[in-house]
């Protein structure tokens, strides 16, 4: 059994995990970037990024994300999923965000994840990842229950007011 059939079968058996349960299993795991390749995805359907999903079931569901060199995600939250991604290959910059109304965010701070590290996703967070190198950034995300019911959002900078007179 090679390591990914292993992560999935101990992902097979989790029940309503936790961030902290879903952290202990990735950070155990001892991935590589060839033990995923194949399912590295390009971008597609108007997105920056590719995403795959490799395993799901009624409890989580597991996802591929690729960001390629100088990309992004849009600003989401994960509906009423939580999770955590461990990065296999390259690194990534956390951009967190703090509603502002009116549906849209503002930053509330960001930090990196390297390879080999773990990045958290605790309910309720609104977030977008950023890959700021010259080089792809590929990571293995964990989501309990699959995602369902995510939100997108406007930064608050971006917003154009428009006054009447």
């Amino acid at each position: 059994m090679n390591t990914l059939e292993s992560l999935m079968n101990r992902l097979e058996r989790l029940q309503s995990p936790t961030v902290s349960e879903l952290q202990g299993i990735l950070r155990q795991v001892r991935l590589s970037p060839g033990d995923i390749e194949c399912f590295v995805a390009q971008p597609e359907n108007g997105r920056s990024y590719g995403r795959q999903v490799i395993f799901r079931n009624a409890e989580l569901e597991a996802i591929v994300i690729h960001l390629p060199a100088l990309s992004q995600t849009s600003i989401h939250d994960h509906g009423e999923s939580i999770g955590c991604a461990l990065v296999v290959e390259g690194k990534l910059t956390n951009q967190l965000y703090t509603t502002a109304g009116y549906g849209m965010v503002h930053p509330a701070g960001s930090y990196e994840v390297t390879s080999g590290s773990c990045m958290l996703a605790p309910y309720g967070q609104i977030h977008e990842m950023l890959n700021r190198t010259d080089e792809r950034m590929i990571s293995l995300h964990v989501y309990a229950p699959p995602l369902a019911g995510m939100k997108q959002y406007v930064p608050e900078s971006s917003a154009v007011l428009d006054y009447v007179i």
